[in-house]
Parts: C-alpha cells; sequence; structure tokens
C-alpha cells in the first residue's frame, strides 16, 4: 500500500531494462547443480519483479550501445576479468557492442500514454530492435 502511495507522486519510473548482457555460457554455469538457482536472470528481473504486484504496465525501449573493449585493463578488471578470460579462450572477439535499453514504468491502464513515449523515445534513439536493428554481430560463446 505505500508502494502504491509512492507511485501515485509519479507519472512514470524509468529503469534499466536489463542490469547485464550476460554471455549464454554464464548463465550455464549459475544453472549446473541439483537445485539452480538462476541468480543472473534473478538480477535482471530486479526492475520488473514489482510491475505485476503494483498493477503497473511498462514497455521497453531500445536506448543505446555500449562498446566494451575486454582487452583493455580498465574493462577486464574486476567482474570483467572473468569474461575477458572466457573471450579469449573462446576465440571471441575482445571488443563487442552491448545493446542498452530502458523500461518505462506507470500505472495501469495507461498503456497507450506510455507508448507514445516510448514511440517518441525510440525514434530519438535511432535504433532498432534485435541485433540487425543496430548492425551488430550476435557472440555466441
Amino acid at each position: 500500500a505505500r508502494a502504491r502511495a509512492e507511485m501515485s507522486k509519479l507519472d512514470l519510473l524509468l529503469v534499466p531494462t536489463a542490469l547485464e548482457n550476460y554471455l549464454i555460457a554464464e548463465i550455464a554455469d549459475t544453472e549446473d547443480g541439483d537445485t539452480p538457482s538462476w541468480p543472473l536472470n534473478a538480477k535482471n528481473g530486479r526492475f520488473t519483479n514489482f510491475v505485476n504486484l503494483l498493477d503497473m504496465c511498462g514497455i521497453a525501449i531500445p536506448s543505446g550501445l555500449l562498446r566494451v573493449d575486454y582487452s583493455s585493463a580498465e574493462a577486464a578488471a574486476g567482474s570483467g576479468a572473468a569474461r575477458a578470460a572466457r573471450l579469449a579462450a573462446s576465440g571471441g572477439p575482445q571488443s563487442v557492442v552491448l545493446p542498452f535499453g530502458v523500461t518505462l514504468l506507470a500505472g495501469a491502464w495507461r498503456d497507450e500514454w506510455l507508448w507514445g513515449i516510448a514511440e517518441r523515445m525510440e525514434a530519438a534513439a535511432g535504433l532498432a530492435c534485435g541485433p540487425q536493428g543496430h548492425e551488430v554481430t550476435p557472440v555466441v560463446v
């Protein structure tokens, strides 16, 4: 009830659609074992899990591209080190272009209004959905 009261003060929320672009192998590693926990998928659902509970509507929009060179010291530091090593071992590219999107969330029955905002944002970004929409070759590792 408190969350709904706070949400009534806002027109919309803009949140990341996903926190990270995981490699298929990274997700598969978390699914091993008798009882998979899917922590990476759960992490990506952080900004959408509450939408149904709060009776909200939402729409995801492609909004930009993130260029990462895992061969650079900065990108390969911390959590990027494991990904850099995995890409290098597989012969995959060290420099990748990753899609980034945002999700617009609003109260129930505001779908058409939200769609209009999303349409303008998508046009401003100049991107289309999927890898072909922004000339990116998918990386399969």
